[in-house]
């Protein structure tokens, strides 16, 4: 797996997209507001 596919799917909270995805999560009654992942994998299909 080359380094450009893995910034694709893996976010932490230096990446510009990780807000974004975090908040595209916020439906989920799973995650509570206090909640932030230290990864976000976002699997490539």
């Amino acid at each position: 797996m080359n380094s450009t596919l893995i910034s694709q799917v893996i976010h932490t909270p230096k990446d510009s997209s990780y807000s974004t995805i975090l908040n595209s999560f916020t439906d989920n009654l799973r995650i509570t507001s206090n909640f932030k992942p230290s990864i976000i994998f976002t699997p490539n299909c």
